[in-house]
């Protein structure tokens, strides 16, 4: 192999490029622990992908190929996971892009009847005739 070569808390490193393979095995638990649990995305991918690989969030946001704002957007729960991000994610971290969006749908989900709840609507239900 080319290029100098590091092995940092079980991860591979060369050329700025990582091959996570103790993270790809350990993100099956991941989408296990975090099923059905109303939580940011963003959260999950800064505390269970980001921190475990000892990485930053501006080396995080190289991988992925976005902008360190859109990236620390996210993780701060300022914005979502887009399919796109959902993409990246998978092919940089492993894990699927099905999981992401999962995680996204619910949380707006949660926010929304959140919302309703707190600002009731009147609706009334449709009768079949």
């Amino acid at each position: 192999m080319s290029g100098r070569f590091l092995i940092y808390k079980g991860f591979y490193f060369s050329n700025k490029y990582c091959i996570f393979e103790s993270l790809r095995l350990s993100l099956k638990t991941i989408m296990n622990k975090h099923q059905d649990i109303h939580i940011h995305p963003g959260e999950i991918l800064l505390e269970d992908v980001i921190k475990p690989a000892g990485i930053t969030i501006k080396e995080a946001a190289g991988m992925l190929k976005v902008s360190r704002l859109t990236l620390s957007k996210i993780l701060n729960r300022r914005g979502g996971i887009t399919p796109n991000i959902a993409l990246r994610i998978e092919a940089v971290f492993g894990g699927k892009a099905d999981f992401w969006l999962r995680l996204q749908r619910t949380y707006d989900l949660e926010e929304e009847r959140r919302n309703l709840l707190l600002h009731p609507v009147h609706l009334e239900k449709f009768r079949y005739a």
